[in-house]
């Protein structure tokens, strides 16, 4: 099993972290996930981008609509 830990904060992040991002939608109760390498942060406008490990495009993920978690 992968170890993962929250991200309460995006100061907690670093280039090149590993990450998951959930996503909880109601209707049809499912959870979106994406998986990916952190390649830019900016805690002010509580964004970050990651390169999409499953498509390989770069994908920017707001931290108002996804839980973060730090993968090993």
């Amino acid at each position: 099993m992968t170890a993962r830990t929250l991200i309460s904060s995006l100061h907690q992040l670093r280039r090149g972290d590993q990450v998951e991002a959930e996503r909880f939608h109601l209707l049809p109760r499912t959870t979106f996930i994406r998986r990916g390498q952190v390649q830019d942060i900016a805690p002010g406008l509580g964004v970050v981008w990651i390169r999409d490990s499953e498509t390989g495009q770069r994908r920017v993920l707001d931290s108002q609509d996804y839980q973060l978690w730090r993968v090993a």
